[in-house]
């Protein structure tokens, strides 16, 4: 008889004599975990990235100091499509409106209202995700395919609001 799954080792195979399984779907049990030195090579790397990235605005010049941040706000988003399309499964097309929210009030309290630039980005998440809160809470009722159409009508909403209100976006 097999054993339960709770007392399958990570390397057992399935009890069927001494015949190589046919598939990788007849392995039981848990992939074995990643060695130590996997996990010091990632943290060295990650230690390396944030080390260049802290130097960068003293070393490179404008342009290339432009394109870096561009790269760097784009890989913010793109986590953000990762979390929510990857990991939770849900189709969603309107973050770059979540995006357009977060931004422009992060600036105008920044311009405006003389706010530091942690406190203003701290406000400006905040505000992204209080309005994403209160789109996902009626739209996730209706089900993936309506998540999907109200998402991407709500980002065309922002950009007809950022690009037709003078007096908010200049």
């Amino acid at each position: 008889a097999t054993p339960p799954i709770a007392d399958v080792e990570c390397n057992d195979r399935p009890s069927n004599g001494d015949a190589a399984p046919e598939s990788e779907d007849e392995f039981v049990g848990d992939p074995p975990p990643r060695s130590f030195r996997w996990l010091r090579n990632c943290a060295f790397a990650l230690i390396l990235l944030a080390v260049a990235i802290t130097l960068a605005p003293f070393v490179l010049p404008s342009f290339q100091l432009f394109v870096l941040s561009l790269a760097l706000v784009y890989t913010i988003a793109i986590l953000g499509v990762n979390i929510v399309m990857g990991y939770a499964g849900q189709v969603s097309l309107g973050h770059a409106g979540f995006a357009a929210i977060g931004a422009y009030a992060t600036a105008l309290l920044m311009t405006e209202w003389s706010v530091t630039y942690w406190v203003a980005l701290m406000a400006g998440a905040f505000l992204a995700a209080a309005f994403g809160y209160l789109l996902a809470f009626p739209a996730l009722k209706l089900g993936p395919v309506y998540v999907a159409m109200v998402t991407f009508g709500f980002g065309l909403v922002i950009f007809l609001i950022a690009q037709n209100w003078y007096d908010l976006t200049n």
